[in-house]
């Protein structure tokens, strides 16, 4: 069997500003190597084609980055039986549409499959695509027993039409063993070209994503993870985390990971064995091997036992997941955090000299004008306990989420979520009685311009040149990056 794996092209609302390592496509082809007869190739559009940008039609400030879908299907082994392709964030399905109408006509042979956050959360959506199967959930499994013959209709987690009606079977169970997984292939990604930045499109260290757990056991309204990997928390052990790292240091030469997942320290025991053997790792190394948490990290999974145990295994930056200061909003979304615990998390990271990040959500449905202003002077007492930077986003009803359903059914959608507009930090698509659209852009601004003030040089820079020649200057810059790992 030849099997073909590919990342599509993404949309960015202006730059392109990072590029995925693509875990999910190398454990696809990881386990398909391990559980099947298979010739594996992987074609990665976005890092491929970094240097490519057209602007989305009708779409002022979003482009799409990539190669074009002509130079895509042209570059797909001959007699390929199965096709994967990734569709990573809901707005894909434009994206995979395009691809699809491009690549069917000349793989009539192919089977096109489907897997990701896009047919997991919106199914039927994405059989509308042209796709002959969708994988939802966790998709190492049910890929393999397609790839091996067995009848779709009897896998579960599998999506497909069947004379003309789709057909999705039930969600498959969780995998427990997660140390059974094998690594991720990155032998057969362009993984060079990923070290020129990292996964957030940081310069200056060979990084690489690692994901040491799956699942999240909490329930909070905003979050989608729960359609892909399900609420049972699943970790990796120790061992199987530090077997990954030294095999990308001795093959990679990385010397920075980030560590990809929610719920890094939510089994203690489990995190402070890890960070002792980064501990040990970086015993005798010249250059010490450093981490952060891009995706967040429960902040009361903290304590300060911990946080000096990773500040000591490395640990240069922690974003967290704080999403709102008042205790009223934080109810509405189910995000059971407890603010005083918070403030010693940002104080004990100020006193170590752990960098930290905040996420933070305006425009959630229940945020009125006072609960507002709680919520920013509270983020005013975290920054002067020593918080860094705050990440202040626009309230999102993304697909298969609480919010959304709960939005729906009170009539606060403003307009479909699955629009390429989604992606835009100043977009929100929720209106209630305590706000509309141009109240919330004023509490995002507000907010970053008091808690985020730009460096001085920085504010000259934007001044002194037009902001969609700054852009291009970042773009070029990264685009560059890219090209120097090229082959």
């Amino acid at each position: 069997m030849k099997v073909t794996l590919i990342n599509p092209p993404w949309f960015f609302s202006g730059n392109l500003d990072r590029l995925s390592q693509n875990n999910g496509l190398g454990y696809i082809a990881s386990y398909l190597r391990a559980h099947a007869e298979v010739e594996l190739s992987i074609i990665d559009a976005l890092a491929e084609g970094a240097d490519r940008r057209r602007a989305l039609d009708g779409e002022s400030g979003i482009f799409q980055y990539g190669l074009g879908y002509e130079e895509i299907v042209s570059r797909i082994p001959a007699g390929s039986d199965f096709i994967g392709i990734a569709g990573p964030f809901t707005y894909h399905k434009k994206i995979i549409a395009g691809l699809l109408s491009t690549l069917k006509p000349r793989f009539r042979g192919s089977k096109v499959v489907l897997g990701g956050v896009f047919p997991s959360t919106l199914p039927l959506e994405a059989l509308d695509t042209g796709a002959d199967y969708i994988v939802i959930g966790e998709g190492e499994r049910s890929f393999a027993d397609l790839v091996r013959g067995d009848d779709p209709a009897t896998i579960p987690g599998v999506g497909r039409l069947e004379g003309g009606e789709k057909r999705i079977s039930d969600r498959r169970a969780a995998i427990l063993d997660m140390d059974g997984l094998p690594f991720p292939a990155r032998d057969l990604l362009p993984f060079d070209r990923y070290l020129a930045v990292s996964s957030r499109g940081k310069r200056g260290r060979r990084a690489v994503s690692i994901l040491t757990s799956r699942g999240c056991p909490f329930n909070c309204g905003f979050c989608s993870i729960h359609k892909v990997y399900g609420h049972r928390w699943r970790g990796r052990s120790p061992e199987n985390v530090l077997a990954e790292i030294e095999e990308c240091i001795r093959r990679y030469q990385i010397d920075h990971i980030e560590f990809e997942d929610d719920n890094l320290t939510l089994d203690a025991e489990r995190a402070d064995r890890i960070f002792d053997g980064i501990i040990d790792i970086n015993r005798g190394r010249a250059n010490r091997l450093t981490w952060n948490t891009p995706n967040g990290i429960r902040i009361d999974s903290l304590t300060d036992e911990l946080l000096a145990k990773m500040k000591k295994a490395g640990c240069v930056k922690l974003s967290l997941g704080l999403e709102h200061g008042d205790p009223e909003v934080l109810k509405l979304m189910n995000k059971k955090l407890d603010l005083d615990r918070v403030e010693r998390v940002v104080r004990a990271c100020g006193k170590l000299g752990i960098r930290t990040l905040l996420y933070y959500i305006v425009g959630y449905p229940g945020e009125t004008e006072a609960r507002f202003r709680r919520g920013l002077a509270f983020a005013r007492k975290l920054k002067k306990l020593g918080a860094d930077n705050f990440a202040v986003y626009i309230a999102k009803a993304y697909p298969g989420t609480e919010l959304e359903r709960y939005c729906r059914r009170r009539g606060y959608l403003t307009e479909e979520v699955s629009d390429e507009r989604i992606i835009r930090n100043d977009y929100g698509n929720i209106v209630t009685e305590d706000f509309n659209r141009e109240v919330v852009l004023r509490r995002q601004r507000e907010m970053d311009l008091e808690l985020n003030p730009p460096h001085p040089l920085v504010k000259i820079v934007k001044t002194v040149i037009p902001r969609g020649i700054y852009g291009r200057i970042k773009d070029s810059a990264l685009a560059a990056r890219v090209k120097k790992k090229r082959g």
